[in-house]
């Protein structure tokens, strides 16, 4: 399956079956901090950055349940 199929599919499966996530370092810097992380426009842009260049400091990797 394509690269881009599997991101579909697995982006399916978390919004119908949840699941989590991997630590990394995005995480470390935002947790506890849900509501702050929710509002800060760069921290989203930072995280859409590194999704699309599967840089994984700050991408998250699905782990399923």
């Amino acid at each position: 399956m394509p690269a881009s199929r599997v991101a579909t599919a697995a982006a399916a499966a978390h919004r119908t079956y949840g699941g989590r996530a991997l630590r990394n370092a995005f995480f470390d810097e935002w947790s506890g901090q849900a509501e702050e992380l929710a509002a800060n426009d760069q921290a989203r842009a930072a995280l859409d950055l590194g999704r699309a260049a599967n840089d994984f400091d700050t991408a998250y990797i699905y782990a399923g349940q």
